[in-house]
């Protein structure tokens, strides 16, 4: 509508009258014709000039409105623009402090491996030292044995005092050989405990940091999803790397690896063998599921057979309504945890286990023990139809001469929802 001087300059479009009223009830405009009919017969009606001020003014409240939200989103892009500085400054102080943690942690090692080296070499020291003196005291032994045989072999006459004297030392000499056969057993053997005390302790140190190493993200990976088995309804970005449900089933070619009836989706990637770790950012995300599933799972059927956790070939961590589970074979394991922004995952496959972590605190969620009987693959579901947040795979490894993504303006295409943009613009209001 437009406000004018004169009514009669804007025509009724079904009869080519001048407008004159406002139909409240049916929200039109009318003219003398319209009247006439009947059809606005007991609805409310008011002038056509005050209905132009009317829907003016409402009009003018909304642009507003729409400028202050306008504002509010361009503040909030700006301060993503600017905490990009704020993220290399973050980078950059995270790697000097864990640099500094490492290099006490050798420092400590190094200091205490040299002190070790050194009890043991004093360890070294005192054994010898009880070998030269259990040599030296078999030494006295065998002289005074001697003495003993050479003054028998050269005794002319048998006198009496001398024999007593030599049976005294006889005597000496048994106690002597028993107190060497006490000394040594039935085997030689030196005193060792010290240094096995001192290998006990170095072993307690890598027991103890066996417990945190290897940590799993020692057996990261770089997962991307498979486009080819993504439900209709999920929106695959050209990396690989994100997806979005959408509330419009897109136009897809026919595959018989893609689900038709639940919003699931593989990886590229299937392991047969090793570990493997990957993370998966869900921050804003109401209703996903993440876990393994093997390749056979089915496509096609009933909703329970290709929904992840509900069947035997399946494994997965999810969250529905509010509350967090973990599934297999529709058997659900109700787990109490706080909102975490992104999961690990950790697969070893000989093994047989399936762990979830929370990567905000790198708190264990859950634990799968099974035995894999064929090679899995990353699955994943997402079924949020409120949210623009989509499911990220993060990026483990550094590829090369793979540029940083700028910030810049949103890139909608004719299948992004309306509705997503203006509940984003809602939120920043």
């Amino acid at each position: 509508m437009s406000d004018s001087s004169s009514d009669s300059l804007v025509l009724c479009t079904l009869h080519s009258e001048g407008l004159i009223l406002y139909c409240r009830d049916c929200r039109l405009c009318v003219c003398p014709v319209c009247l006439v009919n009947g059809r606005h017969r007991s609805h409310s009606l008011i002038s056509f000039k005050d209905a132009c001020k009317a829907e003016k003014g409402l009009l003018e409240i909304k642009t507003k409105q729409l400028k202050k939200n306008q504002e509010k989103l361009q503040k909030k892009l700006q301060q993503l623009s600017a905490s990009e500085k704020e993220v290399e400054e973050t980078v950059e102080k995270v790697k000097n402090s864990v640099k500094a943690m490492y290099g006490e942690m050798r420092a400590l090692l190094e200091q205490d491996e040299q002190n070790t080296y050194r009890l043991i070499e004093a360890e070294h020291h005192n054994m010898l030292r009880q070998i030269h003196s259990l040599v030296n005291g078999g030494f006295d032994f065998i002289e005074a044995a001697m003495n003993v045989v050479e003054n028998v072999e050269h005794m002319d006459k048998f006198q009496l005092t001398e024999c007593e004297s030599i049976n005294i030392l006889m005597v000496r000499l048994v106690e002597m050989v028993e107190a060497i056969h006490k000394s040594f057993g039935k085997d030689i053997q030196v005193d060792n405990k010290r240094l096995k005390s001192l290998e006990n302790c170095v072993d307690e140190i890598l027991k103890s940091t066996k417990k945190f190493l290897p940590r799993p993200w020692q057996y990261s990976e770089n997962i991307t999803f498979d486009e080819n088995t993504a439900h209709r309804n999920l929106r695959v970005t050209k990396d690989q790397r994100e997806i979005r449900y959408v509330s419009q089933a897109q136009n897809v070619l026919e595959k018989p690896e893609r689900f038709t009836k639940t919003p699931n989706v593989m990886a590229t990637q299937i392991f047969s063998s090793g570990c493997h770790y990957w993370e998966v950012m869900i921050k804003g995300k109401e209703n996903w599921g993440v876990g393994v599933a093997y390749p056979t799972m089915p496509r096609t059927g009933t909703r329970k057979d290709m929904t992840l956790g509900f069947n035997k070939e399946s494994w997965v961590f999810q969250f529905c309504d509010g509350e967090f589970y973990a599934m297999h074979n529709g058997d659900a394991i109700h787990q109490i945890c706080e909102k975490f922004h992104r999961l690990g995952v950790f697969l070893d496959y000989e093994n047989g286990k399936l762990s979830f972590y929370a990567v905000d605190n790198f708190c264990l969620l859950h634990t799968f023990r099974t035995k894999f009987r064929k090679p899995v693959t990353p699955a994943f579901k997402s079924y949020d139809k409120s949210s623009i947040w989509p499911m990220v795979l993060c990026r483990m490894l550094s590829e090369p001469k793979e540029p940083v993504p700028d910030i810049g303006e949103p890139n909608l295409t004719k299948d992004d929802s309306v509705s997503d943009f203006s509940e984003a613009a809602s939120e920043v209001a």
